[in-house]
């Protein structure tokens, strides 16, 4: 189960850095969209699963599961 638990982590942090680059790209997109009057609804945050995956495994550690 650990090991899924840093599988897990480690694919949702490669995510996040794909997802900065993505940002940066549809920055561009919402400045012609601005330019053409439109606009974009903001969405709410999400929890931090890479913070409660983290949270797990050292509680795991600590009554020694694997």
């Amino acid at each position: 189960m650990q090991q899924v638990l840093k599988d897990a982590r480690y694919e949702i942090l490669a995510l996040r850095r794909q997802n900065e680059v993505l940002s940066a790209q549809m920055g561009v997109v919402e400045v012609f969209a601005a330019a053409l009057g439109l606009r974009r609804e903001s969405s709410g945050a999400a929890p931090d699963v890479v913070q409660q995956i983290d949270r797990q495994l050292r509680s795991m550690d600590e009554r020694g599961e694997k």
